[in-house]
């Protein structure tokens, strides 16, 4: 832990809250680069099978006929379906990453805004973030480079196809050409996405740190065995934001922008020292903490409660805000209730003073329930955090579906469990397509999570997040279907 007069223009502090951020963000973004790879071979198919068309015709027929010639001439030219094809290439990869890019910045601005401890911010607009990506680094912009690949595109493919077919070349002889070119041409428009990304995102912490006053920053390379000689040896260099060089400075560079801030400026804007809730000692940390970082109120009640068995409630708690972000803005409030061990509302979770106080022994508790099969296997008081959360999951899911379109229409939707009942349902006949399932009823797969879980379909969903919390890959395998399917079903709600 930091100390409270300690200077975090170095610490990993910094690197831990928005470093680290940046390159999740980004490595993100890569996952969904796959769809890149399965453009280029949709493209390279269409391609080869009008080639294979007109290959098949000419050694069948001794040559190629007058309608064939003129065939084969729409194959290639200023407008020929070679260059039809490309220019439909390259304008899904400029929506896919553009898209892509927006995304990941503004999720970058609103980490940096946060981080710096700025709770009245607004994100920018659309016509800033996408100007930005039409603003030029080292001598020219991301469509710019793009199209350059395309044009160099089709230069390849209507050489290889017009000097193939007028020296004879087999149709399997040309096919192989064709792949070589399409595969250089990925892993050209592969590295291209990647630099522009990381360099977009690189400019948004910029643009976050101005905006909140920062005039100074630090290289931060990803210290690891990929690093190379220059960024190792940049690694940590200051300097003032109107003059900090352009990253990435090379392709495949992951380095990324940290801020210079004093200690005065830390104590003026009550930075939030703690990168995990399992640091902080008391209530005072912990409310703090979950303010700062989550804006997440703690009720005066919960101070009466056991610290420790509340932090271990946070830890689960914790645990779905990375794959659910929008989770910090729906979930207000954690205080008190007079309910279950805990209950969920949506926007707020709370702790039953009997089962949090000091003399109550609610592990053992917890190891009880589990072994009755009321509750899921390895129960644990930080699972029981997980398990309301994913009931906030729920109700997120809820807020997010635009199929609802009056508040009373998803307040409906909450209390008859809506959601619940169709991920649960779709996901119990799916799992009774596999050996796991097969043969077993609705009840049966879903008491074999816990006895807990056949109350509703609501409960099943939140006992889901409770045993893969608990479990991980060892989860029941309907608990691990049913987190899939709300993870599927989250990202088609927010047009992901």
């Amino acid at each position: 832990m930091m100390k409270q007069n300690e200077p975090y223009h170095n610490s990993e502090y910094w690197e831990d809250r928005i470093a680290n951020e940046t390159w999740k963000t980004y490595n993100d973004i890569e996952e969904k680069n796959i769809d890149l790879l399965k453009m280029y071979e949709k493209t390279s198919q269409n391609i080869k099978n009008e080639l294979l068309t007109l290959a098949e015709k000419a050694e069948r027929d001794g040559g190629l006929g007058r309608s064939d010639q003129y065939r084969f001439n729409k194959l290639l030219g200023e407008q020929g379906e070679i260059y039809k094809e490309c220019e439909r290439l390259g304008e899904q990869i400029e929506k896919h990453a553009t898209k892509n890019m927006i995304e990941g910045g503004n999720a970058t601005y609103r980490n940096v805004m946060e981080s710096l401890g700025e709770n009245e911010y607004h994100l920018p607009n659309k016509r800033v973030m996408e100007q930005m990506l039409r603003s030029p680094w080292h001598g020219s912009f991301f469509s710019e480079r793009l199209w350059k690949n395309m044009g160099k595109l089709e230069k390849n493919l209507n050489g290889v196809i017009s000097m193939g077919i007028s020296t004879g070349k087999t149709i399997t002889e040309m096919a192989v050409q064709l792949s070589n070119i399409m595969q250089s041409s990925f892993n050209d428009a592969h590295r291209l996405v990647r630099t522009e990304t990381i360099n977009y995102l690189n400019r948004s912490e910029l643009m976050a740190y101005r905006k909140s006053g920062v005039s100074e920053v630090q290289w931060w390379a990803a210290e690891d065995e990929r690093t190379c000689d220059v960024c190792g040896t940049n690694h940590g260099k200051k300097y003032p934001i109107d003059k900090a060089p352009i990253l990435p400075c090379h392709p495949g560079c992951r380095c990324t922008w940290l801020p210079v801030i004093d200690s005065d400026k830390v104590m003026e804007k009550g930075y939030n020292n703690y990168s995990d809730v399992n640091e902080c000692k008391d209530f005072v940390e912990m409310s703090s903490y979950l303010n700062d970082k989550y804006k997440i109120k703690v009720d005066d009640s919960i101070k009466s409660l056991d610290f420790a068995k509340c932090r271990d409630t946070v830890n689960g708690i914790e645990s779905l805000f990375s794959d659910f972000p929008e989770l910090k803005d729906n979930i207000k409030e954690i205080a008190t209730h007079n309910e279950g061990v805990m209950c969920c509302d949506g926007a707020g979770i709370y702790f039953n003073p009997f089962y949090f106080k000091n003399d109550y022994d609610l592990s053992s508790k917890c190891k009880e329930l589990s072994n009755s099969g009321w509750w899921v296997k390895n129960a644990s008081i930080s699972s029981v955090g997980a398990h309301e959360t994913g009931h906030a999951v729920e109700r997120l899911l809820i807020d997010l579906n635009t199929s609802y379109d009056y508040e009373f229409q998803r307040t409906l939707a909450w209390n008859d469990g809506t959601e619940a009942k169709l991920i649960v349902r779709q996901a119990v006949k799916n799992i009774k397509q596999t050996a796991y399932g097969k043969g077993k009823k609705k009840v049966d797969l879903i008491k074999s999570i816990s006895g807990y879980a056949n109350k509703s379909e609501q409960e099943v969903l939140a006992e889901s997040f409770a045993d893969v919390y608990a479990n991980g890959n060892y989860a029941n395998p309907l608990s691990i279907e049913i987190k899939r399917i709300v993870l599927e079903t989250y990202k088609k709600y927010k047009g992901d």
